[in-house]
């Protein structure tokens, strides 16, 4: 009798678990949350609450070089960048003739008066280039929209394009000497009769 109760004593306990309420608190020791004073004085703060015209001033004031930009997706203020910020040259990755017309080098005036603050600290560091992958995120279909049309049987082409594969399948069969060396090394430890590392 007892070995029969014992399966659905089991069940009962795993579905009173599945009920109860898990309370799931997120710990971060470095979180530091200042104090609303704090943020209020904080120069960020202060340039997100700019108007358009506030923030245009702001970096006309600073000598600041750039160039207006027509209205580019969700971006309030779009600026390009066209001088150094105290001595740093703010660019993208791509190559330089690609850097006048590409929409990833736009970015909002507001965000332009945090980056000069922050090219103000780099320079007293030497730092004189800062290399970004971009300033401007396109709109992109949502992650939900691509794996639905794997569900959906769409002919929509998931995942990187195949000369990624072939590439990693060519590096994949060249061991670098390095991974040469620590395979031996394995090898000849394990004929001693020690385990690999």
């Amino acid at each position: 009798m007892r070995a029969r109760s014992l399966p659905w004593l089991l069940v009962l306990a795993s579905l009173a678990l599945a009920l109860v309420p898990w309370v799931a608190k997120a710990h971060d020791p470095f979180l530091v949350v200042p104090p609303a004073d704090v943020v209020d004085r904080a120069p960020a703060y202060r340039y997100v609450h700019m108007d358009e015209q506030q923030a245009l001033e702001e970096l006309d004031r600073r000598k600041i070089l750039y160039q207006r930009v027509e209205p580019h997706g969700a971006v309030q203020t779009p600026i390009r960048l066209t001088g150094r910020l105290h001595g740093v040259h703010v660019h993208s990755a791509l190559p330089e003739h690609e850097r006048p017309t590409t929409p990833f080098e736009i970015c909002d005036a507001r965000f332009a008066l945090a980056l000069d603050d922050f090219a103000a600290q780099l320079a007293r560091r030497g730092i004189v280039e800062l290399i970004h992958y971009t300033m401007y995120r396109p709109s992109v279909a949502p992650a939900v929209a691509a794996s639905s049309a794997a569900w959906t049987g769409s002919s929509a082409k998931l995942g990187p394009p195949e000369h990624w594969a072939a590439a990693n399948a060519k590096n994949a069969a060249k061991p670098t000497d390095r991974a040469k060396k620590s395979t031996t090394r394995s090898t000849r430890t394990t004929r001693r009769g020690k385990k690999p590392n």
